[in-house]
């Protein structure tokens, strides 16, 4: 009894420090207020191209140690590039105009980000396992009745092409988007405790801020005139080109807002969410990989189905062949009479030679050898082969003590 309770305990000891694995997506998270929530940045994408880019791949505000983060298996199969990133969030805590970085541009860092947002390149962001959404308001049309419809689009775009629609903008110029404001969504329910986030989108903006004090103030984060609590940003001010080399201040804003929708039901606006344009490119690269898998595997049925006939009609050849040749031709046909002589022998065991054998002895005699073209050496040793020596030995030994 002493010993079982030893095992018990000693299993305890080993169970208590044991901890629950956590799949991402799959259960939520309840946050209390003030606490950290972390903010990971995704691959850039564009249906242009349909070459995705790492996020740290354009020279943006890099944290000391970048890791890389898989939130689950789909995001790992779809070949996701997760990694951390400099912005503070918190639960329940709005901050405005936060300066994220001051970044000095060459310019062919300048033309990096000119030539992925001409590509069309999206920002793809992830909070709480949440992708950000950019929301698009638009009018209800003629057939439908007055009200707003709220589209969602999966990421946000990298920047803009100024055009003459856009005012502030010179057309053919292109226009990085450096602040963005974030509004997280959160439900709040008595039979949890804390906060769980339902909602994530973005807002960008484009502006080339001042600072105060002018440019040669260097400070790594600097007091903004264009961007105070007092004053939010807002898309009346002039926005920031990337054609030539610069400096520019990368901020953002974070908004919270109460959701009436449930943690459950949270992917429900991903569902509808708009997609920009058709990928043709992988349809096409779908289709091709169909065709070609396809052509592989007739081919391989076609050869082994003419293996196996040229098999199988192989098999019936040799069938015929055999009922048609060998002993089964001559199974009821009598023996033919040999070509030479053969000499009764003592191995030969046949009524009629053995009579000849005894016969012979009795007289004295011998029988006479068998008459061969062949050498000698070669006639004694067929005779040996044949079995003549133990007749021709004994017929040989009668006829000595006869005389």
């Amino acid at each position: 009894m002493a010993s079982h309770s030893a095992r018990i305990a000693l299993l305890l000891v080993h169970v208590a420090p044991a901890r629950a694995f956590y799949l991402p997506g799959v259960s939520p998270i309840e946050y209390d207020d003030r606490e950290k929530v972390e903010m990971k940045v995704n691959k850039l994408t564009s249906t242009k191209t349909q070459l995705p880019y790492e996020w740290y791949s354009l020279p943006f505000c890099k944290p000391d140690e970048v890791h890389h983060v898989a939130e689950n298996l789909g995001e790992v199969m779809r070949g996701d590039r997760i990694v951390n990133s400099l912005y503070e969030i918190k639960m329940n805590v709005e901050t405005t105009c936060e300066v994220l970085c001051k970044m000095a541009y060459t310019a062919a860092e300048m033309r990096q980000f000119s030539g992925k947002i001409a590509e069309d390149y999206r920002v793809n962001w992830i909070i709480d396992n949440l992708p950000a959404a950019t929301r698009v308001v638009e009018p209800a049309t003629p057939t439908t009745p007055p009200r707003i419809i709220t589209i969602y689009e999966r990421g946000f775009p990298l920047g803009f092409r100024g055009s003459a629609e856009i005012p502030g903008t010179t057309a053919g110029v292109n226009y990085v988007y450096n602040h963005h404001r974030l509004v997280l969504k959160y439900h709040m329910d008595a039979s949890f405790e804390g906060s769980r986030i339902v909602g994530f989108e973005v807002e960008p903006f484009s502006v080339k801020h001042e600072e105060k004090g002018g440019a040669a103030s260097g400070a790594a984060k600097p007091l903004l005139s264009t961007c105070t609590p007092q004053k939010p940003v807002t898309h009346n001010l002039p926005p920031q080109p990337v054609r030539a080399a610069g400096d520019i201040v990368w901020t953002y804003d974070v908004r919270w807002e109460y959701s009436d929708v449930k943690w459950a039901s949270r992917w429900d606006v991903y569902l509808y969410a708009t997609d920009e344009q058709i990928h043709w490119f992988s349809i096409v690269n779908s289709l091709m990989i169909v065709l070609f898998l396809s052509g592989m595997v007739a081919m391989i049925m076609t050869r082994t189905l003419h293996r196996d006939l040229r098999r199988y009609n192989d098999v019936e050849s040799m069938e015929e062949m055999q009922e048609e040749s060998g002993w089964k031709l001559v199974s009821h046909a009598p023996p033919p009479p040999p070509a030479i002589h053969v000499p009764c022998t003592a191995v030969a065991r046949s009524s009629t030679c053995g009579a000849r054998c005894r016969g012979a002895r009795a007289r004295g005699r011998s029988l006479p050898a068998p008459r061969m073209r062949r050498s000698t050496a070669t006639s004694s040793a067929r005779r040996r082969a044949l079995g003549y020596s133990r007749c021709t030995s004994g017929r040989g030994r009668r006829s000595s003590r006869a005389r």
